[in-house]
Protein backbone atom coordinates (compact mmCIF):
# COMPACT_ATOMS: atom_id res chain seq x y z
CA UNK A 1 0.00 0.00 0.00
CA UNK A 2 1.31 3.46 -0.81
CA UNK A 3 2.47 5.70 2.00
CA UNK A 4 0.51 8.89 2.49
CA UNK A 5 2.17 12.31 2.15
CA UNK A 6 2.98 13.80 5.54
CA UNK A 7 3.11 17.59 5.99
CA UNK A 8 5.96 19.05 8.06
CA UNK A 9 5.13 19.49 11.73
CA UNK A 10 7.33 22.51 12.44
CA UNK A 11 5.34 25.41 13.97
CA UNK A 12 7.55 27.76 11.96
CA UNK A 13 6.23 26.27 8.73
CA UNK A 14 3.01 28.02 7.67
CA UNK A 15 0.19 26.57 5.55
CA UNK A 16 1.63 27.87 2.29
CA UNK A 17 5.04 26.28 2.91
CA UNK A 18 3.48 23.03 4.08
CA UNK A 19 1.27 22.90 0.98
CA UNK A 20 4.27 23.49 -1.26
CA UNK A 21 6.10 20.57 0.33
CA UNK A 22 3.07 18.32 -0.02
CA UNK A 23 2.69 19.19 -3.70
CA UNK A 24 6.24 18.05 -4.31
CA UNK A 25 5.65 14.78 -2.46
CA UNK A 26 2.47 13.95 -4.35
CA UNK A 27 3.84 14.83 -7.77
CA UNK A 28 6.97 12.77 -7.09
CA UNK A 29 4.88 9.78 -5.99
CA UNK A 30 2.65 10.04 -9.05
CA UNK A 31 5.65 10.23 -11.37
CA UNK A 32 7.15 7.12 -9.76
CA UNK A 33 3.99 5.05 -10.19
CA UNK A 34 4.53 2.26 -12.75
CA UNK A 35 2.47 2.75 -15.90
CA UNK A 36 0.49 -0.48 -15.56
CA UNK A 37 -0.41 0.31 -11.96
CA UNK A 38 -1.45 3.85 -12.87
CA UNK A 39 -3.69 2.61 -15.69
CA UNK A 40 -5.33 0.09 -13.36
CA UNK A 41 -6.02 2.81 -10.79
CA UNK A 42 -7.41 5.16 -13.42
CA UNK A 43 -9.74 2.48 -14.76
CA UNK A 44 -10.96 1.67 -11.24
CA UNK A 45 -11.43 5.36 -10.46
CA UNK A 46 -13.44 5.97 -13.62
CA UNK A 47 -15.62 2.99 -12.73
CA UNK A 48 -16.39 4.78 -9.45
CA UNK A 49 -17.07 8.01 -11.35
CA UNK A 50 -19.60 6.25 -13.56
CA UNK A 51 -21.22 4.70 -10.50
CA UNK A 52 -21.57 8.14 -8.92
CA UNK A 53 -22.98 9.62 -12.13
CA UNK A 54 -25.46 6.77 -12.39
CA UNK A 55 -26.63 7.26 -8.80
CA UNK A 56 -27.06 11.02 -9.19
CA UNK A 57 -28.32 11.12 -12.78
CA UNK A 58 -27.08 14.60 -13.77
CA UNK A 59 -28.01 16.00 -17.15
CA UNK A 60 -24.79 18.03 -17.27
CA UNK A 61 -21.39 17.41 -15.66
CA UNK A 62 -18.32 19.65 -15.53
CA UNK A 63 -14.98 17.88 -15.31
CA UNK A 64 -11.36 18.30 -16.40
CA UNK A 65 -8.94 16.85 -18.93
CA UNK A 66 -6.32 14.94 -16.89
CA UNK A 67 -2.68 15.67 -17.65
CA UNK A 68 -0.03 12.94 -17.53
CA UNK A 69 -0.19 11.16 -14.17
CA UNK A 70 -3.40 12.87 -13.04
CA UNK A 71 -6.25 10.69 -11.69
CA UNK A 72 -8.63 9.55 -14.40
CA UNK A 73 -6.01 9.55 -17.13
CA UNK A 74 -7.22 9.10 -20.67
CA UNK A 75 -10.37 7.32 -19.52
CA UNK A 76 -12.18 10.11 -17.69
CA UNK A 77 -13.49 12.41 -20.43
CA UNK A 78 -14.19 9.59 -22.88
CA UNK A 79 -16.20 7.68 -20.27
CA UNK A 80 -18.22 10.74 -19.24
CA UNK A 81 -19.09 11.46 -22.86
CA UNK A 82 -20.55 7.98 -23.16
CA UNK A 83 -23.09 8.45 -20.35
CA UNK A 84 -23.77 12.17 -19.78
CA UNK A 85 -25.80 14.34 -22.21
CA UNK A 86 -23.65 17.43 -21.55
CA UNK A 87 -19.97 17.49 -20.57
CA UNK A 88 -18.25 20.81 -19.88
CA UNK A 89 -14.48 21.20 -19.65
CA UNK A 90 -12.37 24.16 -18.50
CA UNK A 91 -10.37 26.51 -20.67
CA UNK A 92 -7.58 28.37 -18.84
CA UNK A 93 -7.79 32.11 -19.29
CA UNK A 94 -4.90 34.55 -19.19
CA UNK A 95 -6.61 36.35 -16.29
CA UNK A 96 -6.19 33.37 -13.96
CA UNK A 97 -9.79 32.25 -14.34
CA UNK A 98 -11.43 29.28 -16.01
CA UNK A 99 -13.89 29.55 -18.86
CA UNK A 100 -16.08 26.55 -19.70
CA UNK A 101 -16.78 25.01 -23.08
CA UNK A 102 -19.01 22.12 -24.09
CA UNK A 103 -17.27 18.94 -25.25
CA UNK A 104 -19.01 16.38 -27.46
CA UNK A 105 -15.99 14.34 -28.57
CA UNK A 106 -12.37 13.84 -27.49
CA UNK A 107 -11.47 14.47 -31.12
CA UNK A 108 -12.28 18.16 -30.75
CA UNK A 109 -9.83 18.71 -27.88
CA UNK A 110 -6.64 20.72 -28.47
CA UNK A 111 -3.69 21.53 -26.25
CA UNK A 112 -4.23 24.78 -24.31
CA UNK A 113 -1.91 27.28 -22.67
CA UNK A 114 -0.66 24.87 -19.98
CA UNK A 115 -0.48 21.78 -22.19
CA UNK A 116 -3.95 20.68 -21.07
CA UNK A 117 -6.48 19.39 -23.60
CA UNK A 118 -9.29 21.93 -24.00
CA UNK A 119 -12.47 22.16 -26.12
CA UNK A 120 -12.20 24.41 -29.14
CA UNK A 121 -15.85 25.47 -29.33
CA UNK A 122 -17.47 28.61 -27.93
CA UNK A 123 -17.47 28.87 -24.16
CA UNK A 124 -18.92 30.71 -21.21
CA UNK A 125 -17.26 32.77 -18.49
CA UNK A 126 -18.96 30.88 -15.67
CA UNK A 127 -20.11 27.35 -14.95
CA UNK A 128 -23.38 26.72 -16.84
CA UNK A 129 -26.48 26.79 -14.67
CA UNK A 130 -27.60 23.25 -15.54
CA UNK A 131 -24.38 21.59 -14.30
CA UNK A 132 -25.30 19.41 -11.33
CA UNK A 133 -21.95 17.75 -10.68
CA UNK A 134 -18.45 19.24 -10.84
CA UNK A 135 -15.53 16.78 -10.86
CA UNK A 136 -12.38 18.69 -10.01
CA UNK A 137 -8.70 17.70 -9.96
CA UNK A 138 -6.65 17.68 -6.76
CA UNK A 139 -3.24 16.57 -5.56
CA UNK A 140 -4.72 15.54 -2.23
CA UNK A 141 -7.84 16.02 -0.12
CA UNK A 142 -8.57 15.79 3.58
CA UNK A 143 -11.45 13.92 5.16
CA UNK A 144 -13.17 17.23 5.95
CA UNK A 145 -12.97 18.47 2.35
CA UNK A 146 -9.83 20.59 2.18
CA UNK A 147 -8.47 20.34 -1.34
CA UNK A 148 -4.81 20.67 -2.28
CA UNK A 149 -4.47 22.05 -5.80
CA UNK A 150 -1.41 22.96 -7.82
CA UNK A 151 -1.32 26.48 -6.43
CA UNK A 152 -2.45 28.60 -9.37
CA UNK A 153 -5.94 29.12 -7.93
CA UNK A 154 -7.91 28.45 -11.11
CA UNK A 155 -10.25 25.88 -9.59
CA UNK A 156 -10.55 27.65 -6.23
CA UNK A 157 -11.98 30.67 -8.06
CA UNK A 158 -14.48 28.44 -9.84
CA UNK A 159 -15.46 26.59 -6.66
CA UNK A 160 -16.11 29.88 -4.90
CA UNK A 161 -18.77 30.75 -7.48
CA UNK A 162 -20.61 27.41 -7.51
CA UNK A 163 -24.19 27.29 -6.24
CA UNK A 164 -23.89 24.27 -3.98
CA UNK A 165 -27.65 23.95 -3.65
CA UNK A 166 -27.76 22.68 -7.23
CA UNK A 167 -24.21 21.45 -7.93
CA UNK A 168 -22.15 18.97 -5.93
CA UNK A 169 -18.36 19.32 -5.97
CA UNK A 170 -16.33 16.11 -5.95
CA UNK A 171 -12.52 15.90 -6.10
CA UNK A 172 -10.76 12.97 -7.76
CA UNK A 173 -7.60 11.62 -6.14
CA UNK A 174 -5.89 8.29 -5.61
CA UNK A 175 -6.68 6.54 -2.31
CA UNK A 176 -3.26 7.32 -0.81
CA UNK A 177 -3.96 11.03 -1.37
CA UNK A 178 -7.07 11.12 0.85
CA UNK A 179 -5.54 12.33 4.12
CA UNK A 180 -6.77 12.85 7.69
CA UNK A 181 -6.04 16.58 7.44
CA UNK A 182 -4.41 19.21 5.24
CA UNK A 183 -3.16 22.77 5.83
CA UNK A 184 -5.70 25.33 4.62
CA UNK A 185 -5.73 29.04 3.81
CA UNK A 186 -8.67 31.44 3.76
CA UNK A 187 -9.09 31.25 -0.01
CA UNK A 188 -9.26 27.43 -0.08
CA UNK A 189 -12.70 26.20 -1.10
CA UNK A 190 -13.82 22.84 0.36
CA UNK A 191 -15.23 20.01 -1.71
CA UNK A 192 -18.42 18.12 -0.89
CA UNK A 193 -16.92 14.71 -1.51
CA UNK A 194 -13.82 12.84 -2.61
CA UNK A 195 -13.74 9.95 -5.06
CA UNK A 196 -10.84 7.51 -5.22
CA UNK A 197 -10.35 4.18 -6.97
CA UNK A 198 -11.56 2.58 -3.72
CA UNK A 199 -14.86 4.45 -3.46
CA UNK A 200 -16.63 7.63 -2.39
CA UNK A 201 -16.12 9.69 0.77
CA UNK A 202 -18.62 12.36 1.84
CA UNK A 203 -16.89 15.46 3.25
CA UNK A 204 -19.86 17.81 3.70
CA UNK A 205 -22.84 15.65 4.73
CA UNK A 206 -25.43 18.30 3.82
CA UNK A 207 -24.21 18.62 0.22
CA UNK A 208 -26.73 16.16 -1.21
CA UNK A 209 -24.00 14.31 -3.12
CA UNK A 210 -24.86 10.61 -2.83
CA UNK A 211 -22.37 7.97 -1.82
CA UNK A 212 -21.86 4.68 -3.57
Amino acid sequence: MDSQPSPPESPLCGPRERKKGLRGEVLEARAALPSAQRHARDQALVTEVLRLVDSRGPRAVAAYSPVQGEPGGGYLVRSLLSVVPEVWLPVSGADGRLRWASCTSTGELRRGRFGIDEPTGPGTDSLPGDVELLLCPALACSLDGVRLGRGAGYFDRTLASVNRDRCGIVALVYASELLPELPAENHDEPVDGVLTQEGFHVCLPDSGVPGT
